[in-house]
């Protein structure tokens, strides 16, 4: 069977939160990879226009496990693709404007 993990990250390669899979290749291959999932928010309020932007991501990456003790040091790379929606609040009139990024 092989040695898997679903962890939630605060912070980390997903900036906001994120809920993660890591697993490895084969049994006992120090090779593996992880993907993820995340969100992080933004909100901000300048000259009463309200500012609401949403991130949202998919976190991919490879590692590799060295060492031949218990504890081992893990050295990876990966990649953020990231979609970006915001949402414009004029405060006088209560209008929305929804503007979609990528």
């Amino acid at each position: 069977m092989l040695p898997r993990s679903l962890y939630g990250e605060l912070g980390g390669p997903g900036w906001g939160l994120s809920a993660n899979w890591d697993t490895r290749f084969k049994t006992a291959s120090p090779w593996g990879y992880r993907v993820g999932l995340s969100w992080a928010g933004q909100w901000d309020n300048t000259a009463g226009i309200h500012t609401h932007t949403m991130y949202y991501g998919l976190t991919t990456g490879v590692n590799n496990l060295i060492g031949k003790r218990k504890s081992k040091l893990e050295l990876g790379v990966g990649k953020q693709f990231c979609e970006r929606y915001s949402s414009i609040y004029k405060k006088a009139n209560c209008q929305t404007d929804d503007v979609t990024m990528a």
